[in-house]
């Protein structure tokens, strides 16, 4: 990502943009959003159909809660960038995917299938995510969402189920906004800040309930690997920490010798190829329009970086899956669950190998 070097180290007064959000105007939103005829959302194509969903939503938000101008006395930073793009340059791509690989992934026979959304999953969907303020690239928040939720329910299930039917992610669902966050030491080295996505918040809610609909097939079928502990219900790091344990103990007792790697993974979700991910999904039963609907989740997905009102170019995201997203952690493990002898936690892996002698 590339920013425009405008940003000078200096203490000075800045204006930024923010909304008027009193209970009052809050009300009106809501009460005209109720009355609004959304038949412009009713149409067959999924794009269209958020499109004008969206720009209906943030034309009656803009006339109820107006952008104002503030003033806040900020010290500026040094603009943030990452190295990502260029390193990958220098990565090969093959041709196709070593067989050998594929196969460690059994193939199998069960289907997973979208079922219909009805408006109490939405709510219920939404009533996990917490109110937070954060503000995503259409200058939305869950806080908000949760607050107007039930004066859009019909036209946003029309638009998770066209999205279902047809297997295709909203493109204006796939921007992130990046903000660097600092974390510590020098503020004018960019290694100390932690890059934040935040993604569109309706994108959060389609992603939740096509995750709901993977958790229960993954589960109904037992297909997830018993040694992987992060990102499931009723798993937790203690749990990995006693399998861990009991490897050692088990080759104590038999009086051989053993050898343990720990492994952490630098930018995992970053380093997931999207074919390979794709293929390896189909093994596990998401076929179809299942299948569909996952490549286009991945693909042209763009990002750009956002400092002090200051926006960069949207630049392309060719690989991994999207950072701060509901399902990628899902999907990564789908990606790493073929690794044979370990025990884990997410990203954090412990290989284990054991014999009688060395040669073993």
């Amino acid at each position: 990502l590339e920013m425009n070097n405008q940003f000078n180290i200096r203490e000075e007064k800045i204006d930024y943009i923010g909304r008027i959000k009193t209970p009052e105007h809050i009300a009106a939103f809501k009460g005209e959003l109720e009355n609004y005829d959304w038949k412009k959302v009713y149409v067959e194509d999924t794009n269209d159909a958020y499109n004008a969903f969206l720009d209906i939503f943030l034309s009656i938000y803009d006339s109820h809660c107006p952008l104002k101008k503030f003033s806040e006395n900020l010290k500026k930073k040094k603009p943030w960038m990452t190295k990502g793009p260029n390193l990958a340059k220098e990565i090969s791509v093959p041709g196709r995917h070593d067989d050998k690989c594929l196969n460690l992934t059994s193939y199998k026979c069960n289907s997973m299938f979208l079922g219909g959304v009805c408006e109490s999953d939405i709510i219920d969907v939404v009533s996990t995510f917490k109110s937070k303020k954060s503000m995503d690239c259409d200058g939305l928040d869950m806080s908000l969402v949760k607050e107007v939720l039930h004066s859009i329910l019909q036209p946003l299930t029309y638009i998770c189920n066209k999205s279902f039917q047809t297997g295709i992610f909203p493109d204006k669902m796939k921007i992130a906004k990046v903000i660097p966050l600092y974390k510590n030491g020098d503020k004018q080295v960019v290694s100390n800040y932690r890059p934040v996505s935040l993604l569109p918040t309706f994108s959060k809610i389609l992603e939740k309930l096509f995750e709901n609909r993977l958790n229960s097939f993954l589960e109904k079928y037992d297909l997830l690997n018993d040694h992987q502990y992060g990102f499931r219900r009723n798993h937790s790091t203690s749990l990995a920490v006693m399998e861990f344990i009991e490897n050692i103990a088990t080759i104590v007792d038999k009086k051989q010798i053993g050898i343990g790697v720990c492994i952490d993974l630098r930018k995992a979700f970053n380093s997931i190829d999207h074919s390979l991910l794709l293929q390896k999904c189909e093994r596990f039963g998401l076929r179809g329009v299942v299948q569909l609907w996952l490549n286009s989740y991945l693909e042209r997905r763009f990002q750009y970086v956002s400092i002090n009102n200051m926006k960069s170019k949207l630049r392309k995201v060719t690989c991994g899956v999207p950072q701060g997203s509901v399902l990628g952690p899902k999907l990564f493990l789908l990606y790493i669950s073929d690794i044979l002898k370990y025990v884990m936690f997410a990203d954090d892996t412990n290989l284990f190998c054991s014999g009688d002698n060395m040669k073993e």
